[in-house]
């Protein structure tokens, strides 16, 4: 077993790198579990094309989550599935989409990219970080290094020799294939 000493310096099991990625990885599932609930006002507003008028008419007063007016996505995706709906948003998406060539409408509960572009692009960034600091804190070893140029055929020996650089170099991979999946799920 490898103990870390961390920022603080006291001993970890894992290394300060392991323990934001962690932190990181469950801030994320609880806003995605959030978010599979509700749906804010502004959201509404800003890309779902909706107005006062008719958040007032067809979904009520909204309900308030900290700081965020929200609503049941359930209740939205109803009333979006009406006729009345329809016929209403039909104009305004189309004057949207024909000013704005980015914009996506998705109906709601429709299967969305498991990642923006984006957010894996801040993957990778951070991922990066996080090997370069691995590799000057834990490498002090020139062969390791070289390795690293041909990564396929040394994987074994930079597991043997540097297990946190190895971590990291599959964390990188992960955030490299999650940006190739969500750059295919934009197209």
């Amino acid at each position: 077993m490898m103990w870390f000493t961390n920022s603080n310096g006291r001993p970890s099991l894992y290394s300060d790198a392991e323990r934001r990625a962690y932190g990181q990885r469950k801030r994320e599932e609880e806003s995605a579990a959030w978010h599979s609930s509700f749906i804010t006002v502004w959201r509404l507003k800003n890309e779902r094309l909706w107005t006062d008028s008719k958040i007032a008419k067809w979904l009520g007063k909204p309900q308030s989550q900290g700081k965020y007016k929200v609503y049941y996505r359930k209740d939205v995706a109803a009333a979006e599935s009406m006729p009345e709906f329809q016929e209403w948003l039909a104009p305004r998406l189309e004057k949207k989409m024909s000013k704005d060539q980015y914009f996506h409408y998705q109906p709601i509960g429709s299967q969305q990219p498991a990642q923006a572009p984006e957010k894996a692009e801040r993957d990778i960034k951070g991922v990066m970080y996080d090997i370069s600091t691995d590799a000057y804190q834990f490498l002090g070893r020139t062969d390791i290094v070289d390795y690293l140029s041909d990564w396929k055929s040394n994987k074994n020996r930079i597991k043997e020799a540097n297990p946190e650089l190895y971590r990291a170099i599959l964390r990188f991979q992960r955030a490299q294939d999650a940006l190739r999946q969500a750059l295919n799920n934009s197209d």
